[in-house]
C-alpha cells in the first residue's frame, strides 16, 4: 500500500491519482485527527527501491512507523484507499466482509459516507453484523440473508412495511430487533403488529 500511495502522491498536483490522495488523507484525518500525511520515501537503487508505509503526527516532525498505528486506524486506511482510489484505477465491483471490525463508532460513519459517495460509481456490498454501520443506511440498501433448510435465502427489505417502525429506528436498530430477519434466533416477528410507542429492549 505504501507503493501506491506514493504513486498517487507523485503525481501532478492537478492530475486525478494526486486529488485521490488528498482525498485519502483527509478521511483519515477525521478518524484521527493526530494524523497530518504519510512520509513516502523511495529507497534503495533504481528498479530495486521500496517504499515503508510511514506517517507523520500533527504535533511531530519526526515520523512514524505503521506499527505505531492503531488497528482499527490501520485498517481504516486500507479501507479509506480502497474506496478513494481514482476512479480509473478502483475495481467495479468491491465486496468487503465486516468492514466494521475494530473501527470506532464515529469511524464507521465515517466509512459509510465514503461508501455511500463509492457506490454511485461501483458496485458495493457489504457483510455486516453493526447496528452502527447499518444504521447509516436506508431501507433500498438492505439485502437480508436467511438460512432455511441448509439454504441461503436473500430478499429485499419492503420500505412500506416498514414505515411505522423508520419513524422511531433507523435499520440497524431495526435489523438486531429481527423485524426483518437475518438475526441468529430464527424467524423474524410480524411486522404488521407493531406495538404503539417506543419499544425499550
Amino acid at each position: 500500500m505504501a507503493a501506491f500511495l506514493y504513486f498517487l502522491k507523485d503525481s501532478e498536483e492537478t492530475n486525478e491519482f494526486f486529488k485521490s490522495y488528498r482525498d485519502i488523507v483527509d478521511a483519515i484525518k477525521t478518524v484521527a485527527p493526530y494524523f497530518h500525511d504519510f512520509y513516502l520515501e523511495p529507497r534503495g537503487n533504481d528498479g530495486d527501491q521500496k517504499v515503508l508505509l510511514k506517517w507523520i503526527h500533527r504535533d511531530h516532525d519526526e515520523p512514524f512507523s505503521a506499527n505505531q498505528l492503531s488497528d482499527g486506524t490501520a485498517r481504516f486506511i486500507c479501507m479509506a484507499t480502497l474506496f478513494l482510489q481514482p476512479k480509473s484505477l478502483r475495481p467495479k465491483t468491491i465486496i468487503l466482509d465486516e468492514p466494521e471490525l475494530g473501527l470506532h463508532p464515529a469511524a464507521l460513519e465515517v466509512l459509510a459516507d465514503i461508501v455511500k459517495a463509492t457506490a454511485k460509481e461501483n458496485q458495493v456490498i457489504c457483510s455486516t453484523q453493526s447496528v452502527t454501520f447499518a444504521n447509516q443506511f436506508n431501507p433500498e440498501d438492505f439485502i437480508v440473508v436467511d438460512q432455511e433448510k441448509g439454504a441461503s435465502t436473500f430478499k429485499r427489505v419492503d420500505e412500506v412495511d416498514l414505515k411505522d417502525w423508520l419513524e422511531d429506528y433507523a435499520m440497524g436498530d431495526i435489523w438486531s430487533k429481527n423485524i426483518i430477519g437475518g438475526a441468529l434466533n430464527g424467524k423474524n416477528r410480524d411486522i404488521s403488529r407493531r406495538p404503539h410507542g417506543r419499544t425499550v429492549c
